[in-house]
């Protein structure tokens, strides 16, 4: 029991400081009617049909095929680079910056053993991970955060998609420069077998590829339709929930629960401080 509480407070320290906030604003202004407009529900969604699509994505291992498929033509250190940051860079735009991470830094550290390269992980690594944010900030489905943003302002999304372009386009454009001028034109090793190496199947995952792919493309598309308001949330929430429900009920399991409900936590608390005048008109 200790030791799940740990790994609790190591795993989930946002979530537990949000609901610490959450419960003490709860005794500065008692539950009551107004309880129920503070969850942004549409972002909640919205947020919660994204990671479980996600989910079904990476455990059929899409993502890593793609990055393998891409690393085939690569011969020089610049090229091996730049195309791992641009797996995270690009694919942060639809699943999120941390999905990004999670799912491309182990397969580019592998890459990098494989290539003989291992001294260079922490810069790519970093280098990753500034991509992965700054493409994520350019759609609405990049960050949960961006997801409330978009709809608490009824922005459309190619208006989104303007405003963060010149920005997102600039970070590209920085990074391509700084992995030019550090890592030059050296050729890089033999990276043996990737299909073996680095994406061999793990226990309770399907096969790649199949029916699934398309399916969980589909669901994709249906995400963005409501994101973009193409259709009711309602519609998205059945369709994604029942699809997985005969296709893969264990990706229920995988899903990252406790990003949602770290945002209900802070839905509560900036609900009930925007109740206290005080607080009300330090923030504003």
């Amino acid at each position: 029991m200790r030791r799940w509480l740990i790994n609790v407070a190591k795993n989930e320290t946002i979530l537990i400081v949000a609901a610490i906030l959450a419960l003490i604003s709860c005794f500065i202004v008692p539950p009551d009617a107004d309880y129920k407009s503070y969850i942004h529900a549409s972002t909640i969604s919205q947020l919660i049909c994204l990671m479980i699509v996600v989910c079904g994505f990476q455990r059929i291992g899409v993502f890593r095929i793609i990055g393998s498929r891409l690393l085939e033509k690569v011969s020089t250190m610049r090229g091996l680079v730049i195309t791992l940051v641009a797996l995270t860079f690009f694919s942060a735009m639809f699943i999120t910056n941390d999905v990004a991470l999670v799912t491309f830094v182990p397969f580019a550290v592998a890459v990098l053993i494989m290539a003989g390269q291992e001294d260079k992980t922490i810069l790519v690594v970093t280098l990753m991970t500034i991509g992965a944010n700054v493409g994520s900030m350019l759609t609405p489905i990049g960050n949960a955060h961006n997801l409330y943003l978009k709809a608490l302002t009824g922005m459309p999304t190619m208006e989104f998609l303007g405003i963060m372009a010149p920005y997102s386009g600039t970070a590209a454009v920085l990074l391509v420069i700084v992995i030019s001028v550090v890592f030059g034109g050296k050729p890089v090793g033999d990276l043996g077998d990737l299909e073996t190496g680095v994406l061999a199947p793990e226990r309770n995952k399907h096969q790649p590829g199949g029916w699934r792919t398309i399916v969980y493309s589909l669901l994709f598309i249906v995400c963005l339709l409501a994101v973009s308001d193409v259709i009711p949330l309602w519609v998205m929430c059945v369709i994604v929930v029942v699809v997985f429900l005969f296709t893969d009920r264990r990706v229920f399991k995988y899903v990252d629960w406790g990003l949602p409900l770290t945002f209900c936590m802070f839905f509560i608390f900036i609900g009930n401080m925007k109740r206290v005048p005080e607080f009300y008109e330090l923030a504003r």
